[in-house]
């Protein structure tokens, strides 16, 4: 149990200063781990009991979590939440920060300072004093307030410390955490995804998207623990990142995320194609809902594919077994995803092929046009899933080398499709301009 204070914030007990110097009032035995210091030396408080502090705050993704707390001060994030490693900081009976360290230190930076944020701050304490049973005399004569819950349960104080530090991803499974984070990317932060051809994330060219990632759908309190010492990316952050991307674009995110760890490079070479595409694909998902395209989403059809590929793996069979079976299975995958495993098994060891695949038939629908102008099939039917993956597979392979480029992309007029709409798209020309997600022409 807690119970809402406000406290001066000079008055708590953090494990740094401000200046990331260690606090001598800080517990001893609550800091079972010292890492290696900056160059420039860095001391912790020694008020602050050592087995509290299970993060060191000297390292620089620390250092950089608590500026951006300070620089862009959210007070609703500093309230109520049902997690201890969110929300307001937890103090025990003696003031000493028992989570919340980053939070507290950048309040009193913030405070130190006199940045901005610390009027946006007492306003908000003000605004919202009834609802946390504050006293409203006692907080405007304070001169740097902060709100805390003061822990009230008796129980070991130390391993309460180590479990209410663990990063609040920690009460999710990889998968829960995945969607949680597609819900708060927006169509404008997949724009920004630029991962290299190989598929891979921590690239110069993705900088922005993961800087955006972390700021708004990771937040300031768990920002460190996907970065390394060195303020890069950690592995862990490129998990989070990938599966976050996979989930938005194609939903439950388990198996690719699972294949993408894979030793098999065949394997790599999927899911590589698979996250390189994910903002076209859902940018495309986006416009179908909107009612913009006509309904051809494959992303669906992609997770099952995908889903079975995994399931195979684990049950020793090949796919090419599996399909040579697949009466005994035609309940488990539809016609078109058992068409995408397929596919993707005769192309799995090319990426840049898959890569292409994928696009080229996200610049087919795209050409089909807004359904409710019906400007490029008149009285004609739109196409089929089948037919448009069809088309995207002979543009991969003119694009290769593979096909006759004067042959017809869907060998028939069974589509309705123009054949001029096909070539606005560049699908049918070797090396041809392709429109991106975000409008532009790459």
């Amino acid at each position: 149990d807690v119970e809402y204070a406000i406290i001066e914030a000079d008055s708590l007990i953090s494990s740094h200063n401000t200046a990331l110097r260690k606090d001598p009032r800080f517990p001893e035995e609550l800091q079972p781990r010292e890492r290696a210091r900056t160059a420039s030396e860095v001391l912790k408080d020694p008020r602050f009991p050592e087995e509290l502090q299970p993060r060191e705050r000297a390292r620089t993704a620390s250092e950089a979590q608590i500026t951006r707390i300070a620089n862009m001060l959210e007070p609703e994030f500093l309230g109520e939440s049902p997690k201890a490693s969110e929300g307001a900081p937890i103090i025990g009976p003696d003031g000493v920060v028992e989570s919340g360290n980053a939070r507290v230190i950048a309040l009193k930076r913030v405070y130190e300072e006199g940045k901005p944020g610390a009027a946006k701050y007492k306003a908000w304490l003000a605004a919202n004093a009834d609802r946390f049973g504050l006293d409203r005399a006692t907080l405007e004569n304070m001169e740097s307030p902060v709100l805390v819950r003061i822990r009230k349960t008796d129980l070991d104080r130390e391993q309460f410390v180590r479990e209410a530090n663990e990063a609040a991803v920690a009460a999710m499974s990889a998968t829960e955490q995945a969607m949680a984070d597609a819900k708060r990317m927006s169509g404008s932060l997949m724009t920004l995804f630029r991962p290299s051809e190989d598929g891979e994330i921590n690239t110069v060219a993705n900088r922005d998207f993961i800087r955006v990632f972390m700021d708004k759908v990771v937040g300031p309190t768990e920002r460190g623990r996907y970065m390394t010492a060195d303020g890069g990316l950690s592995q862990e952050g490129i998990s989070r990142i990938r599966n976050a991307v996979f989930a938005r674009a194609y939903g439950d995110p388990t198996a690719m995320a699972k294949l993408a760890e894979s030793p098999d490079n065949n394997v790599r070479n999927v899911t590589g194609a698979m996250l390189i595409v994910a903002p076209r694909l859902a940018d495309i998902k986006e416009r179908i809902e909107a009612g913009h395209l006509f309904d051809l989403d494959i992303t669906e059809d992609i997770a099952a594919a995908m889903k079975k590929l995994s399931e195979l793996r684990e049950q020793g069979m090949s796919v090419k077994e599996y399909l040579m079976q697949m009466t005994m299975f035609e309940e488990e995958l539809s016609p078109f995803a058992k068409e995408l495993l397929a596919t993707f098994e005769k192309y799995r060891r090319s990426r840049k092929k898959i890569t292409e695949l994928l696009h080229a038939y996200a610049d087919t629908v795209i050409a089909a046009g807004d359904p409710k102008q019906q400007v490029l099939f008149g009285e004609r039917t739109p196409p089929t899933k089948k037919e448009v993956l069809e088309a995207a597979i002979r543009a991969m392979e003119v694009r290769y080398g593979e096909r006759d480029i004067q042959g017809s992309l869907f060998g028939g007029e069974a589509s309705g499709i123009r054949r001029e709409a096909i070539a606005e798209t560049g699908a049918g020309e070797v090396g041809g301009r392709r429109e991106s997600a975000e409008g532009h022409v790459t």
